[in-house]
């Protein structure tokens, strides 16, 4: 006697139940002004919301994502938002010195370091629906120095790497007339410390809407395993990790 194999969904494929359209939404974590919202796949038509088992995952055109993964990449993207407000809080900086900002230099007389770009910059969104990336890359890097008994210190970026825009962002230059003040050594803080942080945040977020599209608006994919959902969830999972220590 043979056993009746059970239909599967695939995509485009009607509601098993009523022959409705079928609807999927992939739901959020939520927000301090918006409740999270569960993903979901339902029938347009009867509100019929198939099971994982139900559903053929394999053969929908890709991209595509389990309710599964979505629900992961949701539960990911709320862990690293915490981890970055917990990162933030005021009780979690450690306080930057002038001794800190320039360990290993000269005690005495003259010296000029100007640092090279970074190899790797953060990655950010614009959120501008009229940007054809809609991600982009800052680098960074450190000029300093002590000329004449005179200090400086300054952080220069560019916000979208390879224009070559960089911009002194932070930091003081005593041969301008700049001081040195606990506001500026405060604010050098997010600057440096708190870039460490957005770092691991920006890549943990920009890995998860890669896992979501399928698509790396960077083209700067480089995360050991080519990408595709699980490799992408994997490596927000792992910036995830190195933003938690």
């Amino acid at each position: 006697m043979k056993t009746q194999q059970k239909t599967l969904m695939r995509k485009n494929s009607p509601c098993l139940k009523c022959g409705g359209k079928m609807e999927i939404e992939y739901g959020h974590a939520g927000t301090y002004w918006e409740p999270p919202e569960e993903p979901a796949y339902y029938c347009s038509e009867c509100g019929n919301e198939p099971d994982d088992e139900e559903v053929d995952w394999e053969h929908f055109e890709e991209p595509f994502i389990s309710l599964k993964q979505a629900k992961e990449i949701e539960e990911i993207r709320s862990e690293l938002e915490d981890a970055k407000r917990i990162a933030y809080l005021p009780e979690n900086r450690k306080k930057i010195t002038i001794e800190d900002l320039f360990f290993g230099c000269p005690a005495e007389g003259d010296f000029h370091y100007e640092g090279e770009p970074e190899d790797v910059g953060n990655a950010w969104s614009c959120g501008d629906d009229d940007c054809e990336n809609g991600w982009h890359e800052s680098c960074q890097y450190i000029d300093l120095g002590r000329e004449d008994g005179k200090t400086w210190f300054v952080v220069y970026e560019d916000n979208i790497a390879g224009s070559g825009d960089y911009q002194p962002v932070a930091g003081w230059d005593e041969r301008e007339g700049d001081e040195i003040t606990e506001s500026v050594l405060s604010d050098l803080w997010f600057h440096l410390r708190g870039r460490s942080i957005d770092h691991f945040y920006g890549w943990g977020i920009y890995c998860l809407e890669c896992a979501k599209t399928g698509e790396d608006p960077l083209n700067s994919w480089r995360f050991n395993q080519p990408l595709t959902t699980e490799s992408a969830i994997e490596a927000a999972k792992d910036n995830l990790k190195y933003l938690k220590k």
